[in-house]
This record gives structure tokens, sequence and C-alpha cells, in this order.
């Protein structure tokens, strides 16, 4: 018997009901109300995903499973405990803010004032004692007395050759003596404050004078004896072109030299881009003679080749040819039918052969193939071996 929504009574709580009614398919179903209010418990997993967090929530009766996502923000750190039962969370930036700042010195000189700064402020450095003349002592870092500095008279006095600088302080505790003594035709002599070093009596006349050489290119003639004699550098053998050997210290003639310099025609380089020839095997007296080399493709490295029966469009090639370059990809379309299920060989028509499978994309009827499932031998597509509908279209679109 139907019954109309109408003629339910209303109920106020769960315990004014004991059915709930509806349908499944074309059957009748009431589900005790039991069922439908019974609470959920849930068991808890945490694990770590990247820089963020997982806690899994698994509902038992009815089975449920909900993941939440706690997700690290700037400075924070969540780290997993490695078993599942929680986390941990941590700063990773600033772990607070100054509210005081204040200042001590261990430099008994200076004294500081002003601090703490708990908001805004200025710490000021005082000077701590002290007085005029006075310096900071770098070990106790007090103010300290320089120490007194004492005056000197100086007083000489002849003592027979020599004479005696007497230093006598203001202060009668530090005297000293020093005694200046002549030696080598030197006299000295004091006059007052006055002391003079005389080396008049060390001049002579030269009476001698001789003379050697270990350069064997070159002599030195002391010949003329005379009160003031000449001393004559020589020149002992040698001839023009020659030149004084600094080790033997003999006349050396010079090596050969290049005599001329020529430019002659390349050829295909061979791995150098200069070759040079002249006399000998090098280094090359005489005439030298130097070729620019032309690339031949590979380590043979040289000049750009002669370009001029090129032609336009052509580029220089790996192997040092010319080469005209390609133009615009061609794309050849084939349709094929299927006939017989077991049809899986096409033969594409392009104007020249594709170079892999991956420059032709297959559809059968309509649906993209992946690469993987065909097989290329010069214009011939094999695919994948399988059951095809018998009248499928298969449509290829060769790229060359």
């Amino acid at each position: 018997m139907a019954i109309k929504f109408s003629q339910f009574n209303a109920g106020a709580t769960v315990a004014d009901i004991d059915f709930i009614v509806g349908y499944k398919a074309a059957d009748n179903v009431q589900i005790p109300i039991g069922l439908v209010t019974v609470n959920t418990t849930y068991s808890i997993a945490t694990a770590q995903d990247g820089a963020n967090e997982s806690l899994t929530l698994t509902g038992v009766g009815p089975s449920s499973t909900d993941v939440i996502t706690f997700t690290a923000g700037a400075d924070i750190i969540l780290t997993d405990d490695g078993v599942g039962n929680g986390f941990t969370i941590a700063a990773s930036g600033p772990q607070g803010t100054v509210t005081s700042v204040d200042y001590t010195s261990d430099i008994t000189a200076f004294t500081a004032a002003g601090g703490p700064i708990t908001a805004s402020g200025t710490l000021t450095l005082n000077k701590n004692g002290g007085t005029a003349g006075q310096y900071i002592d770098g070990a106790a870092g007090a103010w300290t007395t320089l120490p007194v500095s004492d005056t000197y008279d100086l007083n000489p006095t002849t003592n027979g050759s020599s004479v005696d600088v007497n230093l006598t302080s203001s202060s009668g505790t530090d005297n000293s003596l020093v005694t200046l003594t002549p030696s080598g035709g030197l006299t000295i002599t004091q006059a007052g404050d006055i002391i003079t070093v005389d080396g008049s009596a060390m001049a002579g006349t030269v009476t001698s004078v001789s003379s050697a050489s270990t350069a064997t290119a070159l002599t030195l003639d002391t010949s003329v004896s005379s009160p003031n004699p000449v001393i004559t550098l020589g020149v002992t053998g040698g001839i023009a072109g020659q030149y004084l050997d600094g080790a033997a210290g003999a006349w050396t003639t010079l090596p050969a030299d290049v005599t001329s310099f020529n430019q002659v025609a390349g050829a295909a380089s061979t791995g150098a881009a200069l070759t040079a020839a002249g006399t000998g095997a090098g280094p090359y007296t005489g005439t030298v003679t130097v070729a620019s080399n032309a690339f031949a493709g590979g380590a043979n490295i040289g000049h750009v080749p002669d370009a001029s029966g090129a032609g336009g469009g052509t580029f220089l090639k790996e192997d040092g040819t010319w080469a005209v370059a390609g133009g615009v990809p061609t794309k050849t379309v084939n349709t094929f039918t299927i006939s017989g299920a077991a049809t899986n060989t096409l033969v594409v028509t392009s104007a020249t052969n594709p170079v892999s499978v991956n420059y032709i994309d297959v559809y059968i009827n309509g649906v993209y193939q992946a690469k993987a499932n065909a097989t290329l031998s010069v214009k011939t597509l094999t695919l994948a071996a399988g059951f095809y509908p018998d009248g499928a279209v298969i449509e290829t679109v060769t790229t060359t």
C-alpha cells in the first residue's frame, strides 16, 4: 500500500524513528535507524609528504579513509617521527624579537649610559676619570700616566787623539759616554761643542795599475805608465756580423736567418691550419713559405673552403663539402581499409623513405596509435600483432 509523505508523523528526535524507508531498484527497503546513527571511530597515522605532513584517518564501522595534509609555511619545518605516530613542528626562521639591549665594558676608562634600551634609545660611551697627558693602558684598560722623559746635554772633551762625547741627563740618573776614535789616516779634533773629522791625510798617488780580462774578444791595455795612466779597452779578432757571446766572451757568428717570406697556395687540411716550408727540417732559414689549408672535415682544421661553385642556399657540412640545405618537410597521407581482421602490414607512399617510425603518425578509425605499437622497414609499416576490426580505416601521416 502506497503511503504519502504527508501521512508520516513528524519526529522530534532520533529516538522517535525506528526505521528509514526507501527503494533499491524495484524493491522497498527499510533500514534500522541504528545503522545510520552509529558513531564512527578512527585510527590515526602520520607520514612525511615532502616538506609537508599527511594525517590519515581510517574509519571503523562504517569504514572510511580521509587524509588531512598539513602544509609547511614560511620558516616552518614539519618532521614525521618515522613510525606514523605523530610529527613535530619547528620554526626555521627568526625565533623572536629582541626586547632589551644593554652594554657593559671591561675597560675601566669608559662607562656606558642609556641602557637598557627596550624600545628605542641611544647608548652613550663616556670617559671615566683620566687627566691631561694620560693614556689608556692596553692591558688594564685604565688611564695611566706616561713615564717622565729625560733630557741630555752633550759635553765633548778631548781624550788624546780621540774625543769623548759626554751625555749628561737632566735627572742625573742616566749619564753616558761615547768615545770617537780615529783610524786609517783620519783625525778627530774638538773645540768647544764642535767636533771635526779630517780625512786629508788619507790622500795619495797611484803608482801602479794592472789589468786582466776573462773575455777573449777584448783586451785591457795599461802599457802607458805615467803618473796618470789610461786603461784602454781593445778588440781582439772578430769580423763584421759577429756578436760577443755572453758565456765564452768570444766573437760568435750569428745563426742563419730568414732571407725571404712568401705565401703559397694552400691545400686540403690534414690537421694543421697552416703549412710552413723552408731550408732544413725547421726552424726554417733562407726562403720560407707559408700556406693556409682549407677545412677538410672532422679534426682537419683550416679556413672555409672555396664556395664559388656551391651555389645559393648551400651550407658547409662536417666532411668539409658544400651541400644544399633541405626545404620545408613534406607530409604524405595514406588511407588503408582493413580487409581481413589479421591485416597489419601497410606500405606508405612518401617520395623519400621516412627516417624512422617516429616520423609516421597512425590513426585507426580516428584513434591515434602509440609509436611503440609499430615497426618500419624502408616504407613498410608493420602494426603490432592483434585483432583489427574488419573494414576499419587506417590513416598514416608520413613526414619526410
